[in-house]
């Protein structure tokens, strides 16, 4: 009462052979295609760092010498001009110089990973009362009342929290209603 069954396996064998060689042949070209799209990724990633290195530069010169001349202008007619005049020209030399703290941010954030971010100490009331000195002509137009204080000392990106509230009040000025007075209270609970 025995059986005895004889089957022939080498085909079965050579297609499970075949099946590997096609499996590890796929799954070499998907490595393939990894390797050659992050090099690419990591040469755009390196041209838009060179951009952002010759940007920044050409972008503080100009700043720099308005500046100088606002300066210049401020200390040879501080005598003749009224207090409006002398503002105004004060605020162009604050505002060049927080231009430039931003430029020099944005390169320093350019060369970060996301890995290596840096979180920093940052005064909530100090960053609004920039952001509403740098958004006073947009608020000035709407009629806009913007009020804080007592708001926390944060860790963060001060470049990142920045753009978050200014463009939160932007916005908010920007889609107000145009018979309406805008009135922004920012409070931390």
């Amino acid at each position: 009462g025995t059986v005895i069954e004889v089957r022939e396996t080498t085909r079965e064998k050579e297609i499970e052979a075949e099946l590997k060689r096609k499996e590890a042949a796929s799954k070499e070209e998907l490595e393939q295609k990894v390797r050659e799209r992050t090099a690419e990724l990591e040469k755009i990633n390196y041209e838009l760092m060179q951009f952002t290195s010759v940007a920044s530069h050409d972008l503080k010169e100009p700043l720099r010498k308005i500046s100088v001349f606002s300066r210049l202008l401020k200390d040879r007619a501080k005598d003749s001009l009224d207090a409006g005049f002398q503002k105004y020209l004060e605020n162009i030399i604050q505002s060049s110089g927080r231009m430039t703290a931003l430029i020099e941010d944005l390169l320093f954030f350019s060369r970060l990973s996301q890995d290596n971010l840096i979180f920093n100490k940052v005064d909530l009331n100090a960053l609004l009362t920039q952001i509403v000195c740098d958004l006073e002509i947009s608020i000035q137009e709407k009629r806009a009342s913007i009020t804080f204080s007592g708001l926390p000392v944060v860790d963060g990106i001060p470049l990142l929290l920045g753009q978050v509230f200014q463009n939160l009040i932007s916005n908010s000025l920007k889609f107000s209603d145009p018979q309406r007075m805008p009135r922004i209270n920012i409070v931390a609970d």
